[in-house]
């Protein structure tokens, strides 16, 4: 009960942060945005002029795509890398100690962590739309990331103690995705280099596994406890629906990383069973 007292009395505060700071988050988040879209035609004119992506059997189709895809990725990597070394920096920085008000309504320094988020996902979408086919679950996840991103760049009670790492820490692990997929966008590198290629995906895998997964759970497990309490006393509409909205879109991005974690892990598993089916091939045709 003391912790509903406590976490109540935080809505004497305004739900949205005064207009100025509502327009410096805004401003910050076009900036970005613009400087990602930037990027990513500087990048492109990049590959163009060194022509990595033509080859002699492919339409012209296939090259734009080629190029817009390796573009894609690199600006990818770059962002992901950024998010990952802050978000790991400001989550070793955290006190150890932290109260629920501090918590919630706190660290409003971290917000650049969700301007990031916010204006990278704003890039992708259109990117994984029109240029770079992306899964549907993969722009559901992009929308879900903003919803929750935008609690932290707009409201008073943004829970910018989470910043760190729902907005940058985990993306360490999407760097050797985005690697592993440029490599399947060529496999006669990945061919070339396969124990750069095993390297690669096994990374990924125990990155995903640890950040993902483990690490992940008690993150979302004391935002959602935090957000159910401040929704529960809640008497404004606009900050119930807020709310709400953002604990539903965490149990999605939740059971979206156990979804993939679950694919990760049979992915593994086949590689393992497969590398014993061949080894043992090779032993019986050496004993016959």
């Amino acid at each position: 009960m003391d912790d509903i007292k406590l976490v109540s009395s935080l809505h004497e505060k305004p739900t949205f942060l005064p207009p100025y700071q509502i327009r410096h988050s805004v401003t910050q988040i076009s900036l970005i945005l613009f400087a990602l879209f930037f990027l990513n035609g500087v990048v492109l004119l990049t590959v163009r002029s060194f022509q990595w992506c033509h080859g002699p059997k492919k339409t012209h189709k296939n090259i734009a795509t080629d190029e817009h895809k390796l573009a894609y990725r690199v600006v990818s990597i770059i962002m992901n890398g950024l998010l990952g070394v802050t978000g790991i920096y400001h989550f070793l920085r955290l006190p150890e100690e932290t109260t629920i008000a501090e918590r919630i309504t706190g660290f409003e320094e971290l917000s650049i962590l969700a301007y990031l988020q916010i204006a990278y996902q704003l890039w992708a979408i259109p990117m994984g739309v029109f240029f770079v086919p992306e899964p549907k679950e993969m722009l559901y996840h992009h929308i879900g990331v903003m919803v929750v991103g935008s609690l932290s760049a707009f409201f008073t009670n943004g829970f910018r103690y989470h910043d760190p790492f729902f907005f940058g820490l985990i993306e360490s692990s999407s760097v050797p995705l985005v690697v592993m997929n440029m490599l399947r966008d060529s496999p006669k590198t990945a061919t070339k280099h396969p124990v750069a290629n095993a390297l690669v995906g096994l990374s990924f895998a125990l990155s995903f596994i640890v950040t993902r997964v483990f690490m992940w759970m008690p993150q979302a497990f004391d935002f959602i406890r935090l957000a159910a309490m401040m929704s529960y006393t809640c008497a404004g509409y606009l900050g119930k629906i807020g709310l709400v909205f953002s604990i539903v879109v965490c149990f999605f991005l939740t059971a979206l990383q156990l979804f993939w974690a679950g694919k990760i892990i049979r992915g593994v598993l086949a590689v393992v069973v497969a590398s014993d089916g061949d080894s043992d091939g090779k032993k019986a045709k050496k004993v016959n």
